[in-house]
């Protein structure tokens, strides 16, 4: 019995929502008994009777110490001893719910201390350990799935900033990553993903321990290929490399400088279409930059009948950083430009021949500033559409073919320069590639440039400094990560300035409304239906939507949201 009592106190304690209902049920049977045992003191010993509503409300009196009526004062002592030790209980409870209320919110406030456990239950969660710029764009891009996300944090003073800057939905937990505690806290046994975003070793240690704990899809962002045989064989699922990625993405645009007979043999063209994909529908949502002498360089959007000869739409486009939502059809495609689409994957190969390769030239060099992690990955694709590239890095053992800093080699090669085709601004400081990308677009106008960023404010910066495209790191794995979770038969493709998504959303409802009805209520717009492989970018009002139908959308979180309601 006093072991049982023991382990329900200890229960308690272990949680503040259970102290809290702990506290208010005490409360509550508190004042009936009080009201029990007044009421039958008082019809005892006095004269007059009283009703139990009387009674009741005396106690409540007394207890918070509020008033007493009307009944005093007593004939009997009795009475006048009970009615001292309410008025006592009631000042202890009252002390009680100061410490329970009152002194956590100015112990937050003197010294903070970051929770150790949930706020609230869950399920079916995403639980994730480590958070960089990373992290943020993959909450970011599954935030407005309604997900709940809980964030494992070792350092005290980053779960306390994480606690208040991070979203409502991502609850954060301060504890050691390796710790089956801390585990046990985020319900790691009832989640459904697990993201992991530390030092490779690190991540083995723990999923080690943890895999066997959980049925959830480990994840594992990782920097190289050292641990990639330790990772599975510890229990990681799932790897995403993250210079690979990144440095594959950035060099497949050279992709639109090959000859159109070798396009549709190039395995690249089959990564690209694997990489875009949804976990349903046939649609693939891809960017296409406008490189120099590209078939549409110069021609007009509307010319070029992306929708009619191609089976694309052009959702937006980014114009040196610009964000033009619905470009109007007789703007002028520059090479300024990085279009954004959605159609088929089968008619990708025929988009990228019919409208973007670009005219073949005796010149098909290219500058890779910075040789690491990305530059390295960058060079080796580069190469194996047969351009040539020079490289250049300032560490001597990283095998470069010119050891220096970017800017001064670059100042003395103007004639190196003038022929490249391609220039990628890559190294690790964003000051060099700023600075690089300034002086390469003065010394060539016509070549191609891909700037590297690590942080986001820099980004127009470097749009003004001349670079084409300029590739976020955090961004483009974000989106690789999340194109692995799906949640309520919908992903998220896309987000176009922090503001508006892009989802894919199969249809589970029975009954789902027109498409008429699904825009007037979630303000949401229809990019595309998929039905049976057929796509269709222009829907009426009077068009059904049909249970196995997959929908491509666009809107602010909350319409995706209502969207994503309306249609499971």
């Amino acid at each position: 019995m006093i072991r049982s009592i023991r382990r329900l106190l200890r229960n308690i304690q272990s949680s503040y929502e259970k102290q809290v209902l702990f506290s208010l049920i005490l409360f509550s049977l508190i004042i009936l008994v009080w009201t029990m045992l007044f009421y039958y003191i008082h019809n005892q010993y006095e004269d007059t009777s009283i009703t139990p509503l009387e009674a009741l409300i005396f106690v409540a009196e007394t207890v918070t110490t509020t008033g007493y009526g009307e009944l005093l004062p007593f004939s009997h002592d009795y009475l006048w001893i009970f009615v001292l030790v309410m008025m006592i209980s009631g000042v202890v409870m009252f002390l009680m719910l100061i410490n329970l209320f009152i002194t956590p919110v100015i112990q937050n406030k003197v010294h903070p201390v970051p929770p150790a456990s949930l706020t609230y239950p869950c399920a079916g969660h995403v639980v994730i350990f480590g958070y960089n710029p990373v992290i943020l764009e993959v909450l970011e891009h599954i935030h407005c799935l309604g997900v709940d996300i809980v964030l494992i944090e070792e350092d005290k003073t980053k779960a306390l900033m994480e606690t208040a800057s991070l979203p409502r939905l991502v609850q954060v937990i301060y504890g050691r990553f390796d710790e089956e505690k801390t585990w046990n806290s985020a319900r790691v046994s009832e989640c459904r993903y697990i993201l992991f975003c530390l030092e490779d070793w690190i991540s083995a240690e723990v999923i080690l321990g943890l895999s066997k704990k959980t049925d959830a899809r480990i994840i594992v962002i990782t920097s190289g290929h050292e641990a990639d045989q330790l990772l599975p064989l510890c229990g990681a699922d799932i790897l995403v490399h993250s210079r690979d990625i990144v440095g594959t993405l950035t060099a497949r645009h050279a992709l639109l400088a090959t000859e159109p007979d070798t396009l549709e043999k190039n395995p690249l063209m089959q990564e690209i279409l694997h990489e875009t994909s949804s976990a349903f529908g046939s649609c693939r949502f891809v960017r296409i930059p406008v490189i120099p002498g590209s078939i549409a360089e110069g021609r007009t959007i509307s010319s070029l009948r992306f929708e009619e000869d191609y089976q694309f739409r052009l959702i937006y486009l980014l114009k040196r950083g610009e964000i033009i939502l619905s470009p109007p059809g007789d703007m002028i495609i520059d090479r300024s430009m990085v279009l954004f689409f959605i159609g088929p994957g089968a008619g990708l190969f025929r988009l990228i021949s019919g409208a973007f390769l670009a005219r073949a030239g005796d010149e098909n060099n290219a500058i890779v500033a910075g040789f690491g992690d990305m530059g390295s990955v960058i060079t080796r694709d580069l190469q194996k559409f047969g351009i040539s590239c020079i490289s250049i890095d300032s560490n001597p053992q990283s095998g470069a073919d010119i050891i220096g800093t970017s800017r001064s080699v670059l100042a003395s090669a103007g004639a190196l320069i003038g022929k490249a085709r391609f220039f990628l601004a890559v190294t690790h400081d964003d000051r060099e590639n700023l600075f690089t990308t300034l002086m390469v677009r003065h010394a060539n106008p016509d070549v191609c440039i891909f700037s590297r960023c690590l942080r986001p404010e820099l980004i127009p910066r470097m749009y003004e400094a001349g670079a084409d495209y300029v590739v976020y790191v955090p961004t483009i794995l974000a989106q690789a990560v999340c194109r692995m979770m799906l949640y309520h038969d919908a992903q998220i493709l896309h987000i176009i300035g922090h503001s508006l998504h892009i989802a894919a959303k199969q249809v589970t409802c029975t009954r789902p409304a027109d498409v008429g009805s699904l825009r007037k209520k979630t303000g949401i717009s229809i990019l595309a239906r998929d039905r049976g492989k057929e796509v269709v970018f222009s829907l009426s009002d009077a068009e059904d939507i049909r249970q196995g139908d997959c929908l491509y959308l666009m809107g602010t979180e909350v319409q995706i949201q209502k969207a994503i309601k309306k249609l499971s």
